[in-house]
């Protein structure tokens, strides 16, 4: 799957990517997420996503001891630990023109997208998680695609409002050296989407 992700990679820097007469911004249900630029019928843009996790931990220990060995009174220390995780999926893809009929256009559309996670894990003082991060973040290679019919409502020559109907289809597994085993798995579902275009 790697040399697919390399191929695709290699295939966004050696298209005109730079050049694009306009730009898409999605709408999933809650929250502005998706950005995509448009050159003619090539597409390419950028999704992001940002999880974090924290949890409190209090942890009682005995702080003074008798001669006998019994505890005279208890403390706590509480810890934070945390786990933040930044999803960037790259995508690049590519529309084919259906049927017009006044302002409607429709597309049919098929994109490639790749998942790269950052994951910052903190345990609280003396916790070293930096060669579980490596780890996390090496042996996830997920990427994926999506199959859409685009309708496109045209209010003028530079503002137009596109609805996705589609489904989606996510590949991964995980293969690493700190893995006995390679683990693979397919996920797939339907999805619907609003965008806004502005045309230059």
């Amino acid at each position: 799957m790697r040399s697919i992700k390399m191929f695709i990679i290699y295939s966004i820097f050696t298209t005109s990517i730079f050049a694009f007469d306009g730009v898409s911004i999605g709408y999933d249900g809650s929250q502005f997420q998706s950005a995509t630029f448009h050159n003619n019928q090539l597409i390419y843009g950028l999704d992001f996503l940002h999880a974090n996790v924290t949890t409190e931990v209090v942890d009682e220990y005995c702080a003074d001891y008798d001669y006998y060995g019994n505890c005279n009174y208890y403390s706590t220390k509480t810890e934070d630990f945390s786990v933040s995780i930044n999803v960037f999926m790259p995508r690049i893809g590519y529309k084919m023109a259906g049927p017009s009929s006044g302002k409607i256009n429709t597309y049919n559309q098929i994109e490639a997208y790749l998942v790269f996670p950052l994951v910052s894990i903190d345990v609280g003082e003396g916790g070293d998680t930096d060669e579980i991060e490596e780890v996390i973040e090496d042996i996830v290679d997920v990427m994926g695609f999506k199959f859409s019919k685009i309708i496109q409502y045209n209010f003028n020559d530079q503002l137009s409002l596109m609805a996705h109907v589609g489904f989606n289809l996510t590949i991964g597994n995980i293969d690493n050296d700190q893995v006995e085993e390679a683990i693979n798995g397919r996920l797939g579902m339907t999805y619907t989407q609003l965008s806004l275009k502005f045309n230059l």
